[in-house]
């Protein structure tokens, strides 16, 4: 189900902001699932560690955090708001 999803942005450094409900960071990636293209995963493992030293991510989760570091690094972000149900984002349906 994933690969649909990330299908169309084969070989782009680019990550899934999944979550569009109103907050200060605006759309977000967020919550159970943190979806990145495969380019893009490559250029976090290659200098991620540079985003330790060079952007305030000490009081972030780990959602945050991995945005930033991605956007730091040249990654940008796709939105997919309909990748997953999430009770904060957009809530849930557990009907049949």
């Amino acid at each position: 189900r994933i690969r649909i999803h990330l299908n169309p942005y084969q070989g782009q450094h680019v990550y899934v902001r999944n979550c569009d409900k109103p907050m200060a960071e605006g759309t977000m990636m967020f919550g159970s699932l943190e979806a990145i293209a495969s380019a893009g995963l490559q250029t976090y493992f290659n200098a991620g560690g540079r985003c330790f030293h060079e952007i305030p991510w000490q009081e972030w989760g780990e959602d945050l955090f991995m945005m930033r570091c991605l956007e730091h690094l040249g990654v940008g972000p796709v939105g997919d708001f309909g990748l997953i149900q999430d009770g904060v984002c957009k809530g849930v349906y557990c009907g049949s």
